[in-house]
């Protein structure tokens, strides 16, 4: 077995290393609004949940070089944002709104994404997600190369075709998972195991 010292390899190959065993990784697909009110869409694979009551869901968003990205950006000056499940469906999407693109640009404009807004959040949704939260940024923090962001979700939407017997039927969602390099994954085989007393 080799040993790697994640405190003197480079931060590519730390990258690498983590992203290639901590896997597979759900994927947060975020919308934000910017002061002007541009939507904002992107994907970010270092995302969980972080307690249940009250609902929290964490999402870590790099900088480049130093500096916020779009969405950390929105979220701090808007205090909201949508997260959205990454499914079989919209996964081609969600790989293009990664594209780089100018701030004052939408991703809505290199996609087919479409959105719509609910009554009492301002920020938007994407019609073509099956599940969404409105969160509200409860708390952050800040890292050197990264912002993890803390949203207390608020609402949850589910479409209705996705239930069976109240619940959410995986097999229905379709969702997606991030790998390492250009790989995600589908779901497999599901093993069910009784959790011990």
């Amino acid at each position: 077995m080799i040993k790697i010292d994640l405190e003197t390899v480079s931060k590519e190959d730390a990258y690498k290393w983590l992203t290639s065993t901590v896997i597979p990784r759900p994927i947060a697909l975020v919308t934000t609004t910017s002061a002007s009110g541009v939507v904002n869409v992107a994907p970010f694979s270092y995302f969980n949940i972080v307690t249940a009551s009250p609902a929290r869901l964490s999402i870590v968003i790099g900088k480049k070089a130093g500096a916020l990205k779009d969405t950390a950006r929105n979220i701090f000056e808007t205090k909201k944002f949508v997260v959205h499940v990454v499914t079989e469906a919209n996964l081609e999407d969600t790989n293009l709104s990664a594209s780089k693109i100018p701030y004052h640009q939408s991703e809505l404009t290199i996609t087919h994404f479409t959105v719509s807004k609910n009554d009492r959040f301002e920020v938007p949704h994407l019609n073509q997600s099956p599940v969404y939260f409105e969160c509200v940024l409860d708390k952050h923090v800040a890292f050197e190369d990264s912002d993890m962001i803390i949203g207390k979700a608020i609402h949850m939407h589910v479409d209705e075709s996705l239930l069976t017997e109240g619940r959410i039927n995986i097999q229905s969602l379709k969702p997606i998972g991030r790998l390492s390099k250009n790989d995600y994954v589908s779901l497999g085989n599901i093993i069910t195991l009784k959790r011990p007393e």
